[in-house]
């Protein structure tokens, strides 16, 4: 009993630590920062992740704030589709502004460029002005890039933290649930079922079919959809069915020697 309720938890943590680690990658939101402080906030666009996204931003903003000499204003141009536009720095794109971006933040594209373009371009102004002075820009530039990891990990805990341990709730509850109904199975087969080797078989079973339904809620729970944990699990378990195709043709025959064996009785 001990070894399937530690190999049942075992599954549950792994699902939950790699589904974090996922989760937080590739997080809905993240902020824009230039010297540590925070100028926009960005979503996912595509196949990259919020996060991704922004470091992109910044790399370009660092290049950007180098440029000492520079008087030109962040201006507002046309993107490549109708609904896009981008707010760049001269003939240097500096972010594009997505229609998802503008629904997020519940502006038009136009405003949110704008809003964009004026947060960009007093950032950019203070960054330069720090990079006059070497022990400055030095300073600044150390406190940013402590600021950015601490802000970030408080972010990434701060998104991350609640639905881990609703996840880990979700299978507590269904380890209880998975436990009660193994006794209670134990109880009624004692009474019907004379073979002990077929009432542990049916009770392992539905055991493990209530942890893995837990682990589908669990995996809900953490904001993965059920249909993809679903497909995942089905391509993991045709793989491991071909690794472990000797074995599970020894369990099945095991199974069908218990059900049509003779009755004793």
């Amino acid at each position: 009993m001990l070894r399937d309720r530690t190999t049942g938890w075992a599954i549950g943590i792994l699902l939950v630590a790699s589904a974090s680690v996922a989760h937080g990658q590739s997080g809905g939101e993240a902020s824009v920062r230039l010297n540590g402080v925070p100028v926009i906030q960005v979503t996912a666009s595509g196949n990259e992740s919020a996060t991704a996204r922004a470091a992109r931003i910044e790399r370009r903003l660092e290049r950007l704030a180098d440029r000492v000499d520079e008087t030109a204003r962040p201006a507002v141009i046309r993107g490549p589709t109708e609904d896009t536009r981008v707010v760049q720095l001269g003939d240097a794109p500096i972010v594009t502004v997505t229609q998802a971006d503008a629904e997020d933040h519940l502006l038009t594209v136009d405003a949110l460029a704008a809003d964009w373009a004026s947060a960009l371009g007093v950032a950019l102004d203070q960054a330069r002005a720090s990079r006059l002075s070497p022990w400055r820009r030095f300073g600044i530039e150390v406190r940013g890039s402590v600021m950015t990891a601490v802000t970030r990990l408080a972010e990434s805990a701060t998104r991350i933290i609640p639905r881990v341990l609703a996840a880990v709730t979700v299978l507590g509850v269904f380890w209880a649930v998975a436990a009660g109904i193994r006794a209670l199975l134990r109880v009624l087969f004692r009474r019907v079922i004379s073979d002990l080797t077929v009432e542990n078989l049916l009770k392992q079973v539905v055991y493990y079919l209530v942890w893995a339904i837990g682990i589908l809620v669990a995996a809900d729970a953490l904001g993965f959809e059920p249909e993809s944990v679903v497909t995942g699990l089905g391509l993991t378990s045709l793989a491991l069915g071909f690794a472990l195709k000797d074995i599970i043709s020894n369990f099945v025959s095991g199974i069908l020697i218990l059900g049509l064996r003779p009755s004793n009785r």
